[in-house]
């Protein structure tokens, strides 16, 4: 995880290669579960193909990314 200043402190969860080439860059946003361990591996996948990744965590301001109930859906319904 890093920082970045913005409207409020940021963060976001970087992947890259181990060496310090410059490498092309995706910027990952995440789907309505929030910055969850799928996203971060999705991104360390494509770290591993050569990409340095980024995936701001757009729900840090407002505590941190939602969590799933048990039937793996969204604690919110959209009906």
């Amino acid at each position: 995880m890093v920082k970045y200043r913005g409207l409020n402190d940021m963060k976001a969860y970087m992947a890259r290669s181990s060496d310090l080439k410059k490498y092309p860059t995706i910027l990952l946003f995440y789907d309505i579960y929030g910055l969850d361990m799928h996203m971060k591996d999705v991104a360390r996948r494509f770290a591993l193909e050569g990409f340095f990744v980024l995936v701001p965590d757009t729900l840090a301001p407002m505590a941190g990314w939602a969590s799933s109930d048990s039937d793996g859906e969204a604690p919110w319904r959209f009906s």
